[in-house]
């Protein structure tokens, strides 16, 4: 499955795939971006996501760079690190053949704090 198709998939009101695994909603979809709208089903909290898509000096890998904006001020819950990673994780590209995240407390600051357990969906 790739990305697109995922959030396609997570785009109904009802979470079937844990709870924060729905309400997302395609805004700009390009070649070069991909804008997303999350709002949590739980919280009420919107979750601006970009997605920015470069090429790599091996023509076999792309680059994806993803940023997430939070404009809602319902508490902090769900965490940001595990809406974009749950995304990538569900659409196969954490299982891709060189797939690197990089990351680090000033790139992602929820990240620390991010426990994105698949069966337990726990978001702190």
């Amino acid at each position: 499955m790739d990305l697109v198709n995922q959030l396609k998939a997570w785009s109904t009101k009802k979470c079937k795939d844990g709870p924060e695994r729905c309400m997302y909603k395609i805004m700009k979809e390009s070649p070069e971006e991909l804008e997303v709208k999350h709002t949590s089903p739980q919280s009420g909290k919107v979750t601006e996501i970009e997605f920015f898509f470069g090429p790599t000096a091996a023509k076999s890998f792309c680059k994806i760079k993803a940023i997430s904006t939070t404009k809602s001020k319902n508490g902090t819950l769900p965490n940001d690190y595990c809406l974009l990673y749950n995304l990538l994780d569900a659409s196969g590209l954490t299982q891709a053949e060189g797939y690197k995240e990089i990351c680090n407390k000033e790139k992602c600051p929820s990240m620390s704090s991010a426990n994105c357990d698949k069966d337990k969906d726990i978001y702190v």
